[in-house]
């Protein structure tokens, strides 16, 4: 069985969509509504595992908020909540965020804003970010391998100390490494004629199919019930 397969366009307008009703036209039911149906798309998507932890995540904040933040008072409770309203608020355009750099090619997303009419001065920094995050993480991966194979560990007794080595053992080669990189994937950008005005051919051509009908109608209906005032 094949895994569900979304048009670029649609995770952009999932994006879009999860903005404008996050700040614009806000209720728990339809927050969880979005949360529902963007972790079904992750899952339906073969990112179950993804999907599993930002379900669970977004559940303890949910938690938190019902059963911690009524025990707090004062200057505590102003960051605490402040710290999970509002993570918990924008949990659906993160999640949709998620859903598009999990799901989606440089060259779908390319074919995609091509589509649209974008000009080329946005699609180039959108591509490459695209490209630039997964290869942070990766790099990230390798130094964490490379302080394990130390047998780096923060000890009790210099916790405070073992912190700070342990984040600089982080920060400073990745900052080196996202240096090259950036520098790396704008020469590579180039060399495959990325700025070469001419019409492009694309390897993945992007196309509307029947999810991504059934995903859009299921959003307009959503809005026509905001706009009755049913949320």
């Amino acid at each position: 069985m094949g895994h569900l397969t979304l048009d670029v366009r649609t995770k952009l307008l999932l994006i879009l969509y999860s903005s404008i009703v996050v700040f614009a036209f806000y209720s728990f039911w339809l927050e969880t509504i979005l949360i529902i149906l963007l972790g079904t798309i992750q899952f339906l998507s073969k990112k179950s595992l993804v999907s599993l932890r930002l379900i669970t995540l977004y559940v303890i904040f949910v938690l938190l908020q019902i059963f911690l933040l009524p025990k707090l008072t004062g200057t505590l409770l102003m960051m605490t909540s402040f710290f999970v309203v509002s993570f918990r608020r924008l949990f659906p355009c993160f999640l949709s965020g998620i859903l598009l750099i999990n799901t989606t090619t440089v060259s779908e997303l390319t074919s995609g804003l091509s589509k649209l009419k974008i000009p080329r001065q946005i699609i180039i920094p959108l591509t490459v970010t695209l490209r630039y995050i997964p290869t942070v993480k990766e790099e990230f991966g390798y130094i964490k391998d490379a302080m394990k194979i130390r047998k780096f560990k923060i000890r009790k007794d210099k916790f405070f100390s073992d912190i700070l080595q342990h984040i600089e053992c982080y920060y400073v080669p990745l900052l080196v490494s996202a240096s090259q990189i950036s520098d790396e994937l704008s020469t590579s950008a180039v060399t495959r004629g990325i700025e070469n005005p001419c019409k492009k051919t694309f390897l993945h051509p992007c196309s509307f199919g029947k999810f991504d009908v059934i995903i859009v109608s299921m959003l307009v209906i959503v809005l026509i019930c905001i706009i009755n005032g049913t949320f």
